[in-house]
């Protein structure tokens, strides 16, 4: 039993280095909790090779002892297998890369949350509510989600505002654009306004721009003010604004 604490030790040590230079710099958790999983069942072979070899050794009969392991490992994998399908898709998530931490996303059931840790078994998910969503890895896995963050963190914005009959439609244009250059949070160069209706009592105009999606309220509200504040100045009558 001897060599076998030796292989165990060896074994811990490597676990150990690695959990402390490598695993440390990482920003998921699949690599530290695979490696304790490691560990534990590492030290568990070690010293069932070893009782083996012992029995072996002084010619006791192991075949009973191995299809009991046997027997033993089926039912195991069998009781385990959601376990082990949602640790094989933790690995495919950190190989493939549909998303990191701090990713924005969107899943298939709807909900929009930003990626805080990547485990070995499941994902957490913070919603703008404050509420972690919890994802077992094989179902983010197989199904359809949205990243926002990739590839960079901008996300379009579009507004329909809706104005009184005026004549001078450009000038409702120029507006709109020297606000989205002047509005921080605003990409300047993504920055667009078109006529997309006239009726009888109205006329309604589109405008997007592009923004940092951490900076998605700020953004809408600051712009909403503005418009506001603009239109009173230049005597717009304004009869709504509406994200689309």
């Amino acid at each position: 039993f001897s060599i076998c604490f030796i292989v165990s030790g060896i074994v811990d040590g490597f676990v150990e280095w690695y959990l402390e230079e490598i695993a440390n710099k990482t920003k998921t958790k699949i690599d530290e909790e695979f490696m304790l999983l490691f560990k534990r069942i590492s030290r568990i072979i070690i010293f069932f090779i070893g009782v083996t070899i012992i029995l072996n050794k002084f010619n006791q009969p192991i075949t009973s002892l191995l299809g009991a392991a046997g027997i033993a490992s089926f039912a195991i994998a069998f009781a385990s297998q959601d376990t082990l399908s949602n640790m094989i898709s933790g690995f495919f998530i950190i190989i493939d890369k549909p998303f990191k931490i701090g990713d924005r996303i969107k899943l298939a059931t709807g909900e929009i949350g930003e990626i805080i840790e990547i485990g070995l078994r499941r994902t957490k998910i913070l919603s703008p509510e404050n509420n972690i969503i919890i994802v077992p890895n094989s179902e983010i896995a197989k199904t359809r989600i949205v990243n926002f963050s990739y590839p960079d963190s901008k996300i379009k914005i579009s507004l329909k505002i809706g104005t009184n009959l005026i004549s001078n439609t450009e000038n409702v244009k120029n507006l709109l654009l020297n606000l989205c250059r002047n509005n921080p949070f605003i990409s300047n160069n993504k920055s667009e306004v078109y006529l997309s209706e006239i009726t009888s009592s109205q006329i309604i105009f589109n405008l997007s721009f592009s923004i940092d999606y951490k900076y998605e309220k700020e953004a809408i509200d600051e712009m909403i003010e503005k418009i506001k504040s603009e239109f009173q100045k230049e005597k717009i009558d304004l009869i709504f604004i509406k994200r689309e």
